[in-house]
């Protein structure tokens, strides 16, 4: 592969990258309005918490994002309207990147 491909490539993979770590911010504000979540105890896999759950879904798969979104709307049932948030399987999986 020719260097200029190389870096082409790698430049496509940065942008990418940074567009998910955009998205991830602002899916956390979105939630993180209504309350914090790193102050809400959660067992999952590598997480005392509920950031930490999700982060540990969206970057590295670990979890269960359908147990996750329904402790967050457990917590506050009116979120995605307040703030017109959807939070499903599909929404974070697009933001996983897959390497």
């Amino acid at each position: 592969m020719k260097r200029e491909k190389i870096v082409n490539e790698i430049a496509i993979v940065r942008k990418q990258t940074e567009e998910v770590c955009f998205l991830k911010d602002e899916l956390f504000d979105k939630i993180q309005d209504a309350f914090c979540l790193m102050d809400v105890p959660y067992a999952g896999i590598n997480a005392d918490n509920l950031y930490d759950a999700l982060s540990c879904y969206i970057d590295y798969g670990e979890g269960d994002i359908d147990d996750i979104a329904l402790a967050i709307s457990k917590l506050n049932p009116n979120l995605a309207e307040e703030t017109e948030l959807k939070i499903s399987s599909t929404l974070i999986s697009a933001l996983r990147l897959n390497y």
